[in-house]
């Protein structure tokens, strides 16, 4: 009999600073806390600088930027506590 991992997930909008507050703690309940944080998400638009709207760019940045700081954020704490991470701070 072959062994299948388990596979979870949380549907969020990455956009969205809710993310976070949706992922962590599912994380936790779900898990017991993460070992590992793979920040993968990110997109970019197929538009001419003259047609990106505002909008479009604050969305690519949510995205692509602060997402992962905020998802770090949230999750490194349990890493922590599971006797891993490593964080730096920018000075």
């Amino acid at each position: 009999m072959q062994n299948r991992p388990q596979v979870y997930f949380v549907e969020a909008d990455l956009a969205s600073m809710e993310s976070s507050n949706l992922i962590a703690p599912f994380a936790q309940e779900q898990l017991g806390g993460i070992d590992v944080l793979v920040n993968n998400a990110g997109f970019m638009f197929e538009k001419s600088i003259d047609d990106m709207t505002e909008q479009d760019w604050d969305r690519i940045m949510a995205v692509n930027l602060r997402a992962p700081a905020f998802l770090c954020k949230a999750l490194v704490p349990q890493m922590r506590q599971r006797g891993g991470a490593a964080s730096s701070t920018l000075a």
